[in-house]
């Protein structure tokens, strides 16, 4: 994957990657900690792989929101987290402008509301709290800058933000082969 927004991949780490055997014949699945095809994080090629800034910018804004409680997830001794699938990750990321569900559950709103209910049902119920709609209204920080409702987020945090990407991912994949 290349972007502007992305660090140049470690050549040595590019060549090893390449020359892995990726036969599916290969696989060991019964491994604990294992994570399969999916990430605990997003990937952040989903970010850069927008069709649009606005997009992304969507997508940056919603994983802000939602970064606390995915780290916490992992941290939780009481944790049954699983990895996502790409596909979970869009959906979830997506879902930053839509209007909140209404209580019916056969809106796509209602039902991404619901699944991210119960992917972070096991810290939610450890610290007693409940997932607010998000409004738009609610400040996001990145360090020591505050972020506007929708605003473009300017590229250096955004670079700095999809780094800590990979650094939570890469973390969680190097503690599992542990």
């Amino acid at each position: 994957m290349s972007s502007p927004l992305l660090l140049p991949a470690i050549p040595v780490w590019r060549d090893a990657l390449a020359a892995v055997d990726t036969n599916p014949g290969n696989r060991v699945t019964d491994q604990i900690g294992s994570t399969g095809s999916g990430y605990m994080f997003p990937d952040p090629g989903l970010f850069v792989s927008c069709m649009t800034g606005e997009k992304m910018t969507e997508y940056l804004h919603q994983w802000l929101c939602l970064r606390t409680a995915f780290i916490y997830r992992l941290s939780s001794s009481s944790s049954s987290a699983q990895p996502l699938l790409n596909q979970a990750w869009h959906d979830l990321l997506n879902s930053a402008k839509e209007k909140q569900p209404s209580g019916s559950k056969s809106t796509k709103a209602s039902r991404r509301a619901e699944t991210l209910k119960e992917i972070l049902s096991d810290c939610l119920r450890e610290v007693g709290v409940e997932l607010a709609p998000n409004d738009g209204l609610i400040p996001l920080h990145w360090g020591e800058c505050d972020l506007g409702a929708g605003a473009p987020i300017p590229c250096h945090i955004t670079k700095e933000i999809l780094y800590k990407l990979f650094s939570l991912n890469f973390r969680y994949e190097l503690s599992a082969l542990n």
